[in-house]
């Protein structure tokens, strides 16, 4: 993100620059992430159970791994059912594949067959690059978001419709 946007306004920042406001912005999300204010979203647990128990899925974010946990345990879910791929050593955040490849690796699963479920720009954009077909559910924090490389863009209730979850 900083390196784009260093690009596109011409700020002329130092890769020091860049990587010192990384690190004060992932500063920033682990006390918003620890204190509780970043929530699932409603349904999470519901699809993802579902999914879960019908077919091979995983949690591909570009959040840390640390992070994905805390944020479910803060919804006092202390087991995740699913992987949880997000950003580590080797991996470029989205819009780069990288995550949702790993999660087709680790899946075991030809990435042609995995199905993305995204809700921003830059997750449908890693999902095409990853060669993988992606459905984008619209939300409040997105509905002014370009989500034209979606195959379908869903509200919540159209996808939990769609994953035949009860």
């Amino acid at each position: 993100m900083v390196g784009g946007e260093n690009q596109r306004h011409n700020l002329n920042l130092s890769e020091a620059e860049q990587r010192a406001i990384i690190s004060r912005r992932d500063t920033a999300y682990d006390t918003l992430v620890k204190s509780g204010a970043v929530r699932l979203f409603p349904d999470t647990m519901r699809m993802l159970g579902h999914v879960a128990s019908n077919r091979k899925c995983a949690i591909a974010s570009n959040s840390k791994p640390a992070q994905i946990k805390a944020i479910f345990q803060a919804a006092g879910i202390s087991q995740i059912p699913v992987p949880v791929i997000g950003m580590g050593p080797g991996l470029r955040p989205k819009p780069a594949p990288d995550i949702f490849l790993s999660a087709a690796n680790q899946l075991g699963v030809a990435q042609q067959d995995l199905i993305v479920i995204e809700d921003s720009p830059k997750g449908l954009l890693a999902a095409k690059r990853a060669e993988m077909a992606a459905f984008a559910v619209r939300r409040r924090s997105n509905r002014h978001a370009d989500l034209s490389d979606a195959i379908a863009v869903l509200d919540d209730t159209e996808l939990l419709s769609l994953l035949g979850v009860p």
